[in-house]
């Protein structure tokens, strides 16, 4: 078997990753350094982890973090991401990298590991990698996408259901009530969402808050809905990267008191026509593969699908 020396992540590892992997992903799956950075510097304080390379310039790396340490902690779950180059698979840097990741979450004392593949192709070979050391699918997201060139707006009319009101988060003011109120309103509807695996415990106020100060988010794409007496019951927001300017779904829902009167729907046209205004090109969202009424929204509104997103999971 062939060795490899397996050495501590570096700062300027990030430019050979990102680069090699973004010859592996479509466009619109590409990434920057900056974003890495930015996330980087997201994570909460005292998070656990291990970052390792292999090669000069690296063609692997290994990131696994103790979930019980982070902004959303889920206790006991250690989350892990390989990577390896194309040309330099099925060599042995990907085993060697796992060992350490099982090590790292055995001393964490971790009950089991997860990961997420990307499924660009029906025999991705991550699949075979993680079937061969145990790991079994646990949940599936089907990410679509919205082509705006070829988006007709004049299809779709978008009425206030009777006694819902419509407005932007830019609107609303961005003041420190506003905050904790989308926060409550966020953490609601996350609780909601599907999912075959536990949820994460919602992160603090602090940690969560974040991202609203993120070059990504944009107040006039984050819509809102509210009823008569001026509570927030839904929500649609978008963040767009700064290189492509291509939109992403945070989250888009509304509190199940509120469900099947169009409120999710008209939501997500004002998200659109916010896109729209500040000249996206491409909207990108998921769902759980059981969220039947958002994945019916979606279909009826001209989203098209992605590549399908699992994940793994193995009992250590």
């Amino acid at each position: 078997m062939t060795h490899f020396d397996i050495r501590p992540f570096r700062d300027e590892d990030r430019a050979a990753i990102t680069e090699q992997r973004n010859k592996e992903r479509p466009a619109h799956h590409q990434s920057t350094v900056a974003e890495w950075e930015r996330n980087d510097a997201r994570r909460a304080a005292g998070e656990a982890g291990l970052r390792l390379c292999v090669g000069e310039p690296t063609f692997a790396y290994l990131n696994v973090v103790d979930r019980s340490t982070t902004a959303r902690r889920k206790p006991g779950v250690c989350g892990v991401t390989i990577w390896v180059a194309q040309e330099r698979r099925n060599q042995g840097a990907g085993s060697a990298l796992y060992d350490e990741a099982v090590k790292f979450a055995q001393a964490r004392g971790a009950a089991r590991m997860q990961t997420w593949l990307t499924l660009y192709a029906p025999d991705e070979p991550g699949i075979r990698f993680v079937a061969r050391r145990g790991f079994t699918e646990v949940d599936r997201i089907v990410p679509v996408m919205l082509d705006l060139a070829t988006f007709d707006r004049a299809k779709f009319t978008s009425p206030a259901p009777d006694g819902i009101s419509f407005f932007s988060y830019a609107e609303a003011g961005d003041t420190d009530e506003n905050r904790h109120k989308l926060y409550l309103l966020d953490e609601t509807l996350d609780r909601d969402v599907p999912t075959n695996d536990t949820h994460a415990e919602p992160p603090p106020f602090e940690e969560w808050i974040k991202r609203l100060d993120q070059p990504e988010h944009d107040s006039h794409a984050l819509l809102l809905a509210a009823n008569e007496a001026g509570d927030w019951i839904g929500i649609s927001q978008l963040g767009f990267q700064e290189h492509t300017n291509i939109a992403w779904t945070f989250l888009t829902g509304v509190l199940s008191d509120y469900r099947g009167r169009g409120i999710a729907l008209a939501l997500k046209l004002q998200a659109i026509d916010a896109a729209i205004a500040r000249g996206c090109s491409l909207i990108l969202t998921e769902n759980h593969e059981d969220n039947a009424p958002m994945r019916a929204i979606n279909k009826k509104l001209g989203f098209v699908p992605d590549a399908p997103q699992v994940s793994y999971s193995k009992n250590i």
